[in-house]
């Protein structure tokens, strides 16, 4: 029989594994591998999308015509082609884009993305998120798909920034309104899932870093917000599953807060006052342990903290309306009142009046000093209405000091006054704080006994001044942190005067009250504030043609009758002096 040669097969190939966008396999130059790839342009599409994400991540100008559409056309062949996609190439394009402002560019990479997100990775999908939600184009469809990837507990997160990340693009994703109809609730869930593994209470120490914990101060601040957003609602599965996982991330933050930084500490306040009230069943186990500790650190490590983080933590104490004495003692010491911004007063003076037993507290006292040393025309409208509302619930408290009832009096005046030059530009919520001021003011009409209406003697300043009262007929007050140019005594019947002056004054204002002793001080930023010993000095008639009512009632009204070169205002039977320097507008707008 004929013998059949044997030939050698060849072994089988093996099939070539797909490359990411745009990389040639190891050891290829890439000008073969350019040579060897189909004429059909499918092999071509991904080095084509490299170049052009390359080219956009590289770029320091917005894409142009040109630019997009070859972006376009290598997106297409991309997905034409079957080519495995590289994601990181994508989120690094898309946070270029949003640092150039580049909207159309972001539109076709998210877009595109859009069904692939399994396929990207954590970070390049909390990239484009990002990047889409700054510039405010992300479309429908990618936000139901980041929606559904943020269910899945972000497609197996590596690492707890990127975990923190995605919760902060969850609470950004909420302004997009209940119109697109997105899952928020089912991506909690998944992201509360995902956080318990990276936060758990028995992470050791030494494995535990302060980035770490800055990862889920982050993750729990924005995620606490979203579940008490009005448009989120829970069913009972999704409610067991976040509340384990706050539970779980909040007692890893107590168990770690040395590491924390101010910043850190200011925000799990804020976390606690806001979950105080979504999640009840944790306060006392969980939410108020938590607030103490904070309170605790900012106590040894109070050098660190500044003006706005202090500020922070005494506004989550006012929301839980619970009174902690060690963070009262810290405000005492450490607050300083002339840096602090007005907004960190509004928050201060808004706990003391909250806060049971902190109306008492020394900082308060140095707080309404330091308002007597600004310009109520140059505060914000809604720092001005939260004064109003804070000094007018700190004068209902009863069993004050007559002094400090004096000086939150007087200093409610003052804000009062430039409420209603304000009250025009005013809305509805505005004006009812302008209106609860006037009612607190004529909650006690007659004045204080030994006191008139300008800085009274008997403000607790520990800081910048200090001030001290005489039980006898008049009272002294003395400013330790200015110099006193004279003093001067005058005596009329049964009222004394006091002349403080400092060399930097810079405007005047009077005040003027029947039967109240006369001051005259001049504090820094806020000008002279004297009184006279009867309104008989500046008469007034009840004639609206010349005197006109200034909000349609009898407390405010004009007078005309007053030498005084600028505003005199009568309020039952106090006058007030306002120089036209104060205001920019004329005598005429009252």
């Amino acid at each position: 029989p004929t013998q059949i040669p044997y030939v050698a097969m060849p072994p089988p190939a093996k099939p070539a594994k797909p490359c990411p966008v745009g990389r040639v396999e190891q050891g290829v130059p890439a000008a073969v591998s350019a040579a060897s790839a189909p004429a059909a342009g499918a092999s071509a599409a991904p080095a084509t999308l490299r170049r052009v994400l390359l080219r956009i991540w590289q770029s320091q100008s917005v894409a142009n015509a040109t630019e997009l559409a070859e972006l376009r056309k290598a997106l297409l062949n991309l997905q034409r082609s079957g080519e495995m996609l590289d994601g990181a190439l994508l989120g690094m394009a898309a946070a270029q884009c949003a640092r150039l402002g580049d909207g159309k560019a972001l539109t076709l990479i998210c877009g595109f993305a859009a069904s692939r997100l399994e396929l990207c990775g954590s970070r390049a999908v909390v990239e484009m998120a990002q990047a889409a939600l700054h510039l405010d184009c992300a479309e429908p469809s990618f936000l139901r798909a980041l929606m559904a990837f943020l269910g899945s507990g972000c497609s197996g997160c590596t690492n707890s920034r990127d975990l923190a990340a995605a919760s902060k693009v969850l609470l950004h994703s909420l302004r997009e309104g209940p119109q697109l109809c997105l899952d928020h609730e089912g991506a909690l869930r998944g992201l509360a899932e995902a956080a318990q593994p990276f936060f758990a209470v028995d992470v050791a120490v030494n494995v535990a870093t302060s980035g770490l914990l800055r990862d889920a101060v982050e993750f729990i601040h924005a995620a606490v917000h979203v579940a008490g957003s009005p448009d989120v609602s829970l069913n009972g599965p999704e409610i067991q599953t976040v509340e384990e996982a706050f539970s779980s991330v909040l007692r890893f933050i107590r168990r770690h807060l040395h590491l924390a930084s101010a910043r850190d500490s200011a925000m799990v306040a804020g976390s606690v006052a806001q979950l105080w009230q979504v999640m009840p069943q944790l306060r006392e186990d969980v939410l108020w342990p938590c607030l103490e500790d904070v309170a605790q650190g900012a106590r040894f490590k109070s050098e660190d903290f500044n003006c706005q983080d202090m500020a922070a933590v005494a506004q989550a104490f006012a929301k839980l309306e619970r009174p902690n004495e060690v963070y009262a003692t810290v405000l005492d010491r450490c607050f300083c009142m002339p840096r602090a911004a007005d907004r960190d007063l509004c928050y201060l003076l808004w706990a003391a009046a909250t806060v049971p037993r902190w109306a008492d507290s020394p900082f308060v006292g140095r707080a309404v000093l330091e308002l007597t040393k600004r310009d109520a025309a140059q505060m914000a409208s809604k720092d001005l209405t939260q004064l109003l509302q804070s000094l007018g619930k700190l004068l209902r408290l009863p069993g004050q000091a007559p002094a400090r009832v004096a000086a939150l009096r007087w200093q409610l005046q003052v804000l009062f006054l430039e409420g209603v030059r304000r009250s025009q530009s005013f809305g509805t919520k505005d004006l009812a704080c302008l209106e609860r001021a006037r009612e607190a003011l004529e909650q006690d009409e007659a004045p204080v006994a030994g006191y008139g209406l300008g800085p009274p003697p008997g403000i607790d300043g520990r800081e910048e001044a200090s001030c001290h009262d005489s039980p006898g007929s008049h009272s002294h007050g003395e400013c330790h942190s200015h110099g006193h140019d004279g003093h001067s005594h005058g005596h009329d019947g049964h009222s004394h005067g006091h002349s403080h002056e400092h060399s930097h004054s810079t405007c005047t204002a009077v005040i003027s009250h029947g039967d109240a002793h006369g001051h005259q001080t001049k504090c820094e930023g806020e000008g002279t504030f004297e009184s006279s010993t009867s309104p008989k000095e500046a008469p007034s008639c009840e004639n609206e043609t010349c005197c006109p009512y200034i909000r349609a009632g009898p407390e405010m009204r004009l007078n005309a009758h007053c030498s005084f070169a600028g505003h005199c205002v009568r309020m039952k039977n106090t006058f007030i002096h306002i120089p036209c320097s104060s205001f920019s507008d004329s005598e005429s707008d009252g």
